[in-house]
């Protein structure tokens, strides 16, 4: 059953990158196919040729498990002893948590309710916007029309720039 659960969950993830929009489906839409594809071949092989390698590797293992450990038998011995300790550690501090259940719930509490403070100053936006301090515009006279009726109406155009910015905020004004 939990290897269901996880599976289905890799899947409702591994959805959810297709209903991505904007920027964000472009940076991590090939991000999340990658990801889910490899959790699924990973899926797939651990219920198809690791069971067979096992059947086939562990008996010659079994077979030289009473000789004297190697060093890299030591080097696993000892990460197997320090992982379990952190295990008993672990252990432990779960079972105060569980004799103090007012006070975790109410640390809970507490920092739940400090990150709803927290809401209003997450942005909605995925890319913030930016201000460069820039103004671009794209401005064309119609097909045909002569040189210098086109100066005319980029002048035109700049003159209505310069009486709507004034002098201290412009630094540059370029035209092509």
């Amino acid at each position: 059953m939990p290897a269901f659960v996880a599976s289905l969950s890799i899947g409702l993830v591994f959805c959810s990158v297709f209903l991505l929009e904007g920027p964000a489906r472009y940076l991590f839409l090939p991000l999340g196919l990658s990801v889910g594809l490899s959790v699924m071949a990973s899926y797939l092989l651990s219920r198809t040729l690791v069971p067979t390698l096992v059947r086939y590797l562990l008996p010659a293992e079994l077979a030289h498990h009473h000789a004297p450990p190697g060093p890299f038998a030591r080097v696993h011995l000892a990460f197997l002893g320090a992982f379990e300790r952190l295990r008993q550690l672990y252990g432990d501090l779960l079972a105060l948590a569980l004799r103090r259940r007012p006070w975790v719930l109410g640390l809970f509490a507490a920092s739940t309710g400090g990150a709803l403070l927290l809401l209003p100053s997450v942005g909605r936006d995925f890319f913030p916007r930016v201000d460069g301090g820039q103004i671009r515009l794209h401005v064309s006279a119609p097909p045909g029309t002569r040189i210098e009726e086109t100066e005319r109406h980029f002048e035109a155009v700049e003159g209505a720039i310069r009486e709507l910015i004034p002098e201290q905020e412009r630094e540059l004004m370029l035209d092509q």
